[in-house]
């Protein structure tokens, strides 16, 4: 009988004790995600987050304003070339402190906007600097588009 409890006991303790690692294993993945997604000054998606994870790597050696990104990181990410400078392109909403002159310092091209809402058309050089801005809520790059036939 007391083996029995023993047991019992010791499986429920350890029962109790793997929960309790599971929930510390998810609060401090969890943690580590805020911490990613507090790099930027703003909210940026998800599609525009992995682009900057591969842009990194490309990066690994080498300057941004020396950089001419992969044929596979152009295609991924429809960056455009023009007259030897790349640009990603994407949407902005803004806040009350925004201003179109610090946007047009780092050469970024503003192409139409409809009230807090403005499309861009980015340097690749000016990227990073671009992540630092007061003034922007959001920001989310340009997808490919593409049409399946049916």
């Amino acid at each position: 009988m007391k083996l029995i409890s023993v047991i019992a006991i010791s499986i429920l303790l350890i029962s109790c004790s793997s929960k309790m690692n599971t929930k510390k294993d998810k609060t401090e993945a969890k943690s580590s995600q805020t911490e990613y997604n507090t790099k930027y000054k703003f909210d940026l998606s998800l599609h525009t987050k992995l682009f900057l994870q591969d842009l990194k790597k490309e990066l690994a050696e080498k300057e941004i304003t020396e950089f001419e990104p992969s044929s596979k990181l152009k295609t991924k990410y429809s960056i455009t070339e023009n007259g030897g400078e790349y640009r990603i392109s994407g949407f902005i909403k803004t806040n009350n402190q925004y201003n179109k002159a610090d946007l047009v310092a780092l050469e970024i091209n503003i192409n139409s906007s409809v009230g807090n809402i403005i499309t861009v058309s980015i340097p690749l050089k000016s990227i990073y600097k671009f992540l630092e801005l007061d003034g922007i809520k959001y920001f989310e790059i340009s997808k490919k588009v593409e049409f399946k036939n049916q």
